[in-house]
């Protein structure tokens, strides 16, 4: 399931920026910004409670892929551990969204990762790409998933300077 939406926004910095709100604040009379988001992937897995695990999709550097019940047993071995690491996972699993200077030995560098929210079937992070555009990327994993982690929202927010 691939959902593309776009939204702008007024906020007077990045760092301030209400998502969902089209509130104007300024800090300095004359300077604000726009903040697009494009949800550029998003997966409910509640629609797909029940399915077997090679029927969920699964996504892996710009691509669905399916992962099989073997995949699931070899982690359950102990093989495949980046399947439940939060930072080796997402280094990993979206590196299609950066330009090749964020990126070291196949994956992204750890350096522009943020984990925001953690705990243990859920993982939130940024990555950032300079200061006008950052991806939020949410991971999940639950009994459904075979407790390995499943990519369920890819979002891009872009900020440009309105003068």
């Amino acid at each position: 399931m691939v959902l593309t939406a776009c939204t702008a926004e007024r906020a007077p910095s990045s760092e301030t920026a209400q998502l969902n709100s089209n509130e104007v604040k300024e800090e300095t009379p004359g300077h604000e910004q726009t903040q697009f988001t494009t949800t550029i992937y998003s997966l409910d897995l509640i629609n797909f409670k029940g399915a077997k695990i090679n029927e969920l999709p699964f996504y892996s550097n710009g691509e669905i892929k399916h992962l099989t019940e073997d995949t699931v047993k070899s982690f359950s071995e102990g093989h495949h551990p980046w399947l439940r690491h939060v930072e080796t996972f997402i280094a990993s699993q979206v590196t299609n969204l950066v330009p090749d200077d964020y990126k070291k030995g196949g994956g992204i560098k750890s350096e522009f990762i943020k984990i925001k929210n953690l705990s243990d079937d859920a993982a939130i992070a940024t990555i950032t790409l300079g200061s006008s555009f950052f991806y939020e990327i949410t991971i999940e994993a639950s009994e459904n998933t075979g407790n390995l982690f499943f990519i369920t929202n890819i979002v891009l927010h872009s900020t440009i300077d309105k003068k």
